[in-house]
């Protein structure tokens, strides 16, 4: 894309406007990508999955639920109530210790198997406070993140090649919001936001530190139902500067 937009430039442009207008231009085009990669989650655009970018579905009208995503858990906590759903609290899948006595010392072992799925006749999911469960089959819901960790979940037998070669391979960003409430909105409700172009040509090039990370805010939206409201949008490593 930023081929395509510099060949278009030097061959529709240059020459035929100003340099300012040239600089709005790509200006204009650096916001682009920066929304593009807060759109998709990613620290780069360069970085980004073609595939997946292709599989990106933009909806027409946005969709808020009437009172948060306590409307998820009130639909959870009824099921279960009901009897639907079996939840069990503090049954962390983990990874249990055992002492051992070693040269006459006692020290810590650990007990590798997490999910045992050695057997075709049942699943047997390992608990931290030593309960055990037994199924004909066990549907994992982990994050990705919690599988690349260091101390990830283990399988018995390991997960196929394939699996951990897509689980190493499948990347995932930062995405962060700051909302900012006023006494009343001073923007143009017709046209609500601001969208933040940055005249430095270097500010995609610069090392994001804590002390300019706001340089990579992409710009205001107004936030649905908060009429007084204005939300700011920033991805990548500057989001994760933004908790320091």
């Amino acid at each position: 894309m930023e081929s395509e937009f510099e060949n278009w430039l030097s061959t529709e442009k240059v020459g035929a406007e100003s340099e300012s207008c040239l600089e709005w231009r790509r200006q204009f085009f650096d916001w682009w990508l920066r929304w593009e990669e807060c759109d998709t989650g990613c620290d780069s655009l360069r970085r980004q999955s073609a595939v997946a970018w292709g599989q990106y579905i933009d909806y027409e009208c946005d969709t808020s639920l009437a009172n948060g995503f306590y409307s998820v858990l009130d639909v959870l906590e009824r099921s279960a109530r009901d009897g639907q759903v079996d939840v069990r609290l503090a049954h962390a899948v983990e990874v249990r210790e055992q002492s051992r006595l070693v040269n006459g010392n006692v020290t810590p072992r650990q007990l590798p198997q997490k999910i045992d799925y050695s057997s075709p006749a049942a699943t047997i999911v390992h608990c931290s406070n030593g309960a055990t469960f037994s199924c004909r089959l066990a549907l994992i819901t982990v994050s990705l993140g919690c599988l690349k960790a260091d101390d990830a979940i283990v399988f018995m037998p390991e997960l196929p090649t394939e699996k951990v070669e897509s689980i190493k391979a499948v990347e995932f960003g930062t995405i962060n919001r700051v909302k900012l409430d006023f006494e009343w909105p001073f923007w143009d409700k017709k046209n609500p936001g601001y969208m933040i172009l940055w005249k430095d040509e270097g500010r995609n090039e610069e090392k994001v530190t804590r002390q300019n990370w706001t340089r990579h805010v992409v710009g205001f939206d107004e936030v649905v139902q908060q009429p007084n409201m204005l939300m700011a949008w920033v991805s990548g490593e500057a989001a994760r500067y933004l908790l320091l």
